[in-house]
């Protein structure tokens, strides 16, 4: 026979019980989007003398412990390692690229106008609205050899105090982006050692010019003395990737 103690003890276990289920804890911090999470898993664990910007005509990225590699390797330039971030990060093979893209490996001009037609992805128009793993897409309209440059970016941009132009509404931004490049974004780039600049895959900080609306008005490749270049001479826009329908596949 249950005495008075027991029987106390078995309320005040049920009302705790109760009060688990009904409790809903507070939701997790959002993860990485996938590609952003291969991309910096690729650029925390590359040794320089695996890491190449695209040599040759067979572009590549190898992660440890995938499809039987043993070590991380880099072999691509700045469209081809989106393309292979979001295969890796999505399941897409070849057939899956040249269906959405019309390219198997699209070129940063490529990519620049699916983002701005909005085709799988949706355009970002202002700056602070950016975030971690969204695509920054530049088309080139007078250089030589590059159709633009593709960054993802890693986190949210940072707008600097006291820029000269501010008092004309200017806003500069640090907006801190991993690539692969055969060009430094300055001192502070993950790819430079000492006095050696390694070419590849890496993280580095571009600075971007917005109006009053917070709209990009040009950029320049590092937040030390670079070349401004206007909208017009180099279009930059803002995607976000649009995953319905994908699954993603995390490290």
């Amino acid at each position: 026979m249950l005495i008075r103690r027991d029987l106390v003890w078995i309320l005040r276990f049920l009302a705790f019980c109760l009060a688990f289920l009904v409790y809903a804890p507070p939701a997790m911090p959002q993860s990485l989007p996938a590609h952003l999470a291969w991309g910096k898993l690729l650029v925390d664990n590359i040794l320089p003398q695996d890491n190449r910007y695209g040599d040759g005509s067979s572009h590549y990225i190898r992660w440890a412990g995938i499809d039987g590699y043993t070590r991380y390797e880099n072999n691509t330039q700045c469209n081809s390692l989106l393309t292979h971030l979001l295969r890796q990060a999505y399941g897409l093979d070849e057939s899956d690229m040249l269906a959405w893209t019309e390219q198997r490996s699209p070129t940063a001009h490529r990519y620049h106008d699916l983002i701005e037609a909005e085709d799988g992805w949706t355009i970002i128009p202002r700056v602070s609205q950016i975030r971690a793993g969204d695509v920054l897409a530049i088309r080139y309209t007078s250089h030589p050899t590059s159709t633009g440059h593709i960054a993802i970016v890693q986190r949210a941009p940072i707008p600097r105090q006291g820029v000269p132009q501010a008092d004309r509404g200017v806003t500069e931004y640090e907006v801190h982006v991993l690539d692969s490049t055969s060009t430094k974004h300055g001192n502070d780039d993950s790819r430079v050692t000492g006095s050696l600049t390694q070419k590849g895959v890496g993280t580095g900080v571009m600075r971007f010019y917005t109006d009053v609306q917070d709209r990009i008005t040009g950029h320049a490749w590092s937040m030390i003395s670079s070349e401004y270049h206007p909208q017009s001479e180099r279009h930059a826009v803002v995607g976000r990737l649009d995953t319905q329908g994908l699954t993603a596949r995390l490290p």
